[in-house]
């Protein structure tokens, strides 16, 4: 089972409703995919409303994602003002108790809205 699958599995146990919005690109001799904004593979929206998008990975892998989700976010003001959870899965296999999920959750600071200019005090020309 792929930590997508785990993360699906995860969630809908946990009442969300879930979206894979990751794709495969058809590239001869190449296995690639596109994630949405460059780092979500999965939308998920829980019962009262909460709206999250998630990279998910192995839980080796977690360091080197939240640090690219981060500098994705931190490079869009839509991202940041969007309202959204933004949150890596990493999933990692414990020998004696089975699959352990760890959830990081990258909070943006969201930007300050821009504040309206002062008024100017010179006398306009006429």
């Amino acid at each position: 089972m792929s930590p997508t699958s785990r993360s699906l599995a995860w969630l809908r146990e946990h009442g969300y409703r879930v979206a894979i919005v990751e794709r495969r690109l058809t590239i001869p001799g190449k296995f690639v995919t596109q994630d949405l904004f460059g780092f979500a593979d999965l939308f998920a929206i829980s019962a009262d409303g909460e709206c999250a998008l998630i990279q998910v990975t192995s839980g080796a892998h977690v360091a080197a994602r939240v640090k690219k989700a981060r500098a994705i976010i931190d490079a869009s003001p839509h991202l940041q003002l969007s309202g959204l959870r933004m949150l890596v899965h990493g999933w990692s296999r414990l020998k004696k108790t089975g699959w352990t999920l760890r959830i990081v959750d990258l909070d943006p600071i969201p930007i300050p809205p821009a504040t309206p200019e002062e008024p100017s005090s010179a006398v306009p020309d006429r």
